[in-house]
């Protein structure tokens, strides 16, 4: 899992991820939790979500920086952690729980000018799901509204 920064590689990857998942339901997805000093856990957004569909091999996503994007079959990481002690957690962002059960209906790149592209957007039977770049880190948001506000390339 490598991080692409050019807007043409992002488009490749995004269409190889997810062009065989249109029509699958999301079945779950997993964020990661790194253990704090105190001895409790916190969510880690530096790090990606994993969303798992229907049958097929996991997808993780994980933004950095201003735009750069890292996208990839099953359970990955961008960059290592550093022997910190990690706990993968199911279905912990109660926005995005709507979604599941849901079929994956089209897949966008998208961003808010034509030269800055951080924000994948997917389109499902009940909504569409942000996956964005929130300041060197994942940042999630899920609408029933149409992204209008947004450019975007459909690449899947």
């Amino acid at each position: 899992m490598e991080f692409t920064p050019l807007k043409e590689e992002k488009i490749r990857d995004i269409s190889r991820a997810f062009k065989d998942l249109i029509g699958t339901k999301l079945t779950h997805f997993h964020t990661l939790d790194l253990l704090i000093e105190d001895g409790s856990y916190e969510r880690c957004d530096d790090l990606p979500i994993i969303l798992f569909f229907e049958e097929v091999d996991p997808v993780s996503i994980s933004w950095s920086k201003t735009e750069d994007l890292a996208i990839a079959f099953g359970i990955s990481l961008p960059f290592g952690i550093g022997g910190q002690t990690t706990r993968w957690v199911e279905n912990d962002l109660s926005e995005l729980k709507p979604l599941i059960r849901n079929k994956l209906l089209r897949v966008f790149l998208a961003g808010e000018s034509p030269t800055l592209w951080n924000r994948l957007i997917l389109e499902f039977s009940s909504g569409y799901l942000h996956i964005f770049n929130a300041g060197d880190e994942n940042g999630y948001s899920v609408s029933t509204d149409s992204p209008d506000s947004y450019q975007r390339i459909q690449c899947a």
